[in-house]
């Protein structure tokens, strides 16, 4: 699935002359998940994962 990184519906924010223009500019698509795009909907900085606090300790031990 294509996605834009900058939403089209939101074309006026990102200095688009027009919704056709965003939908046509190659370095607005990204490859996506259905899920995730569904997820994202029309958000920009959209962020899926969990921050992780503090640091990871690695260990010898298995």
């Amino acid at each position: 699935m294509i996605d834009e990184i900058k939403p089209v519906s939101r074309w006026r924010e990102f200095g688009y002359h027009s919704a056709r223009e965003a939908a046509e500019d190659f370095d607005n698509l990204q490859a996506a998940h259905y899920y995730c795009n569904a997820m994202k909907s029309n958000k920009v900085n959209f962020n899926f994962g969990k921050k992780i606090n503090g640091t990871v300790q690695a260990s010898d031990t298995w």
